[in-house]
Formats: C-alpha cells, sequence, structure tokens
C-alpha cells in the first residue's frame, strides 16, 4: 500500500528516542516502579486508516509514551517533557519528515506519560486494468 509502514513508525520513534537518550531502557512491558533504572515504554493506539479520495489514505498515528526513572523527582519528569515536546516535533520515518501534533503530558504515580499524534497521507498501489486484445471495426456513411 505504501513505502512507509507502522513497523517503520516505531522504529523511527525508538532510534529518536534512544538517540537522545542513551542510557535509558526501552521496554515493550508495562512500566513499573520496582524498575531500577530510566525507562521507556511506548504504545501505539488506536491506529486509523482511512479513505481521502481514490488510491489516497489518511494514516494517523496516536502515541502513548511512558518514561519512569526512580530517581528522577517531578521537576526532572517536567524538563523530560520538555525535551520529548521539541525533539518529537518532526520525525524522519525513511527520509519523509512527519510532524507530531496535539502533543500533550502529564505525571501520574512518578511516571511521565506523553502523548503525541502523527498524521500521514499514503496512496494505495495503482492498479493495472487488463488491456483490450484487438477491436476491428468498420465505418461506413449511408
Amino acid at each position: 500500500m505504501s513505502e512507509i509502514t507502522t513497523s517503520d513508525f516505531r522504529q523511527a520513534l525508538h532510534a529518536v528516542l534512544m538517540n537522545k537518550f542513551p542510557d535509558a531502557a526501552m521496554i515493550d512491558e508495562e512500566l513499573s516502579q520496582t524498575l531500577t533504572s530510566p525507562s521507556f515504554n511506548m504504545k501505539m493506539l488506536e491506529l486509523s486508516h482511512v479513505q481521502e479520495l481514490g488510491r489516497r489514505y489518511l494514516r494517523t498515528y496516536p502515541v502513548l509514551i511512558n518514561y519512569f526513572d526512580p530517581a528522577a523527582d517531578t521537576d526532572e519528569l517536567f524538563r523530560i517533557a520538555e525535551e520529548l515536546t521539541m525533539m518529537l516535533q518532526l520525525v524522519l520515518v525513511k527520509d519523509r519528515p512527519i510532524r507530531g501534533t496535539g502533543m500533550r503530558f502529564d505525571i501520574v504515580d512518578g511516571i511521565l506519560q506523553f502523548h503525541a499524534e502523527y498524521k500521514l497521507h499514503v496512496w494505495a498501489v495503482r492498479t493495472s486494468d487488463p488491456v483490450m486484445q484487438a477491436l476491428d471495426t468498420q465505418e461506413a456513411i449511408k
């Protein structure tokens, strides 16, 4: 369908986070306060794929990024949220910039919850119609 897949998008977000925070772990399961090091957990929430016109579709990727650091106080978590806001405004996915919108964050039970939404247009592959083999015509005037 398109050259950018959901997996490509996830890997690009992982790369951005790991480049900026190399000491933090990226874990797939839920964050818990038993962790001893800074950790990120990224979830893709309710992706949508809506046809707009012809072969053009709009994909929406809502993302929830949780950050946990047992040594961080509230001021440190707000600083991390500010950094996430700046660095996730534009994410390069296969050399295509995707802009993040609707960014918001909250701190719940010592875990920073950062939300963002990314929208991009994709095009379905054009299908080729069968070509007519031959057509014989005869014209005449009455």
